[in-house]
């Protein structure tokens, strides 16, 4: 995915989180039934925002240190269990 992908993606998020937040806040009809839940659309669009921003990082060249420490396996004990063979 490309530069053009990415921002699009991002713009139309952002509108779609404004939206959504834009909605929520209107006040409630009495008698009649939200049939979108904009908290969960705010929610989802938020996600897709956090996802293209780290995209965007990435186009970028921006690139996470190498990791340090014991690594995923000593951190969730599978190590211990892999040497002594239950």
């Amino acid at each position: 995915m490309g530069w053009t992908m990415t921002i699009t993606g991002l713009v139309i998020a952002i509108a779609v989180f404004g939206w959504a937040n834009w909605r929520a806040r209107q006040p409630v009809q009495f008698g009649r039934v939200r049939m979108i839940p904009y908290t969960a659309l705010m929610f989802a669009a938020l996600v897709v925002i956090l996802l293209m921003v780290a995209h965007v990082f990435t186009l970028l060249g921006v690139e996470a240190p190498p990791r340090q420490g014991l690594g995923y396996g000593a951190v969730l004990g599978h190590t211990h269990f892999t040497l002594m063979r239950l």
